[in-house]
């Protein structure tokens, strides 16, 4: 029975490598990184000028989407809190009433450009959170 290294061996090519073959591999390497850092740098600027567009569309909407949410009061808290205390599935129903008549009167005054705009707000968010997650860099050197 031939080894998985036999194997491999016998498959590699028997000429001489090329003298500069290293220093191909190198500058190949150095491209690919430069070019590589040229398209993350481009997404993160489309990235920041999605988000301005979506801010700047949804300034004049501010005082809409302020007035849809109902007044929180720290007796409708405490209240809220004590219903979990009783029965968490009927607090959370009721959070989920709140919620959606909160949708409904949201959706009642929604025009496209509104919709748009929290769209172009969305994007970079979850971009962001996504370059965060998968980049393996830690919460100190993602503040900085």
């Amino acid at each position: 029975m031939a080894d998985w290294l036999d194997e491999l061996l016998e498959a590699m090519p028997t000429e001489p490598y090329p003298p500069d073959l290293a220093a191909q591999v190198q500058i190949r390497l150095a491209k690919t990184r430069r070019w590589s850092k040229w398209v993350q740098n481009g997404v993160r600027l489309v990235m920041v000028m999605t988000g301005a567009l979506g801010f700047w569309l949804l300034m004049p909407r501010v005082e809409m989407l302020v007035t849809a949410i109902s007044p929180i009061s720290l007796a409708r808290i405490e209240e809220w809190l004590s219903a979990v205390v009783r029965s968490p599935g009927e607090a959370l129903l009721g959070l989920s009433g709140m919620a959606i008549t909160w949708v409904s009167q949201l959706a009642a005054g929604l025009e496209a450009e509104l919709v748009l705009a929290l769209g172009l707000l969305a994007a970079p968010a979850l971009y962001g959170v996504i370059s965060l997650l998968s980049s393996g860099i830690s919460q100190e050197e993602a503040i900085i």
